[in-house]
Order: C-alpha cells, then structure tokens, then sequence
C-alpha cells in the first residue's frame, strides 16, 4: 500500500503540473490570438479610413473639375482697362465664345448654331465714345430697374435694335470704360437658364 500510495501521489502532482503549464500554453495562445486580432481589426479600420479619405478627396476633385468646366467667360481689354467675365453654364444649353472687347453666352446646343440673330447674353467693355456709338439706332427706348450683377450696380433698359429685342444694364466700370450686358431672346425671368446666368456671373476689374 505504502508503494502505491507514493505512486498515486506522484502522478497527481504530474497531472497538476501538467494540466498548469497546459492552461500557461492555452492563456498564452489567446492572448497571441487576441493580440493578432486586435492588429488585424485595426489594420481594417486604417484601410477603411484610407479608403474613405481617397473617396472624399476624389469627390471634392470631381467637384472642382465641374465648377471649373461649367464656370465659362472669357477677358475683356480695352485702353488699360482688362476685367474678367465668368458665369455658370451648367443650367441650360450654351455655347460661349469671347472677343477682346465682347463676351457671348449663345443659348445654343454648339458653335454651328451661334449667328448674328441667337438668343444670346452678350458682355461688352467699351470706352464713352465707342459705348455711345449706337444709341441713337436705338428704338422704343424704356427704363427699367436697376440691377446688380457680379458685384457692380447697373441701369437697365429695353429697347428695339437691327430687328431684335433688347434688354440691356449698363454703367461705368472703371475710369472712362462702360459695361454692358445685353440680352436678346433668352428669358431672364427668376428661376430660368438666363437667370442663372446673370445671378452667378463674376465680374473682375483685373
């Protein structure tokens, strides 16, 4: 009895040992598990976040591409006076072309149907003598209310020329140079394409 006493004795203290180091071996393996968990978790998120940084930084690009494509004009320069005239096109359909003393927003699908006679909103810089060229051709002349547009405060009137329709603002803009903005054909009410145009034009004395 005393032989097998020892015996049971000694593979209990085994087992005991054994059954530690396996709980060691078993904590450690889950605190590697948890560990490599927690590193891949937040590798997720880093990439998630990266993902999201790229998306939101292409987004602003994307906008900034169809502010730039859609806000068109062109430079005005006569004596030492040059202003910049830009508006946005992206309402409607407009072709825009630019001269050196005259900006045209046509409201036409495309280049091919732009003539002298289309619906147009057209920007001209001009001195006293070259602004007052034509207004004594000028027929059935009518004053309306003033109107700001791009910043600068301008009177307006109607009235008939060379067989079309006018509506036009008018004021000096620098020095002895005028602008004017004369619509012809394009509906300018509020809430329309012409609208648009002269409620988001940008002028600039450069």
């Amino acid at each position: 009895m005393k032989k097998y006493g020892k015996k049971v004795v000694a593979m209990t203290i085994a087992a005991v040992l054994c059954l530690g180091a396996l709980t060691a071996c078993g904590s450690e393996d889950t605190t590697e598990a948890t560990t490599e968990a927690e590193t891949t978790t937040e590798e997720v998120t880093t990439e998630e976040e990266t993902t999201e940084e790229a998306t939101v930084a292409d987004a602003t690009e994307d906008e900034a591409s169809a502010d730039e494509a859609s806000a068109t004009g062109g430079e005005l320069s006569d004596n030492d006076v040059t202003i910049e005239v830009n508006a946005d096109t992206s309402k409607g359909t407009w072709y825009v072309d630019a001269t050196t003393f005259t900006v045209y927003f046509y409201n036409v699908a495309s280049k091919d149907d732009a003539y002298s006679n289309s619906p147009r909103i057209q920007v001209c810089l001009a001195d006293q003598e070259n602004f007052d060229y034509y207004v004594e051709k000028q027929e059935n002349v009518v004053d309306i209310e003033n109107k700001t547009i791009g910043g600068v405060d301008l009177q307006g009137k109607t009235y008939s020329y060379v067989g079309m329709e006018w509506t036009e603002y008018y004021g000096k803009i620098s020095g002895d140079e005028y602008i004017r903005i004369q619509i012809s054909d394009v509906d300018i009410a509020d809430g329309t394409d012409g609208a648009n145009i002269l409620d988001t034009m940008t002028i600039e004395v450069k």
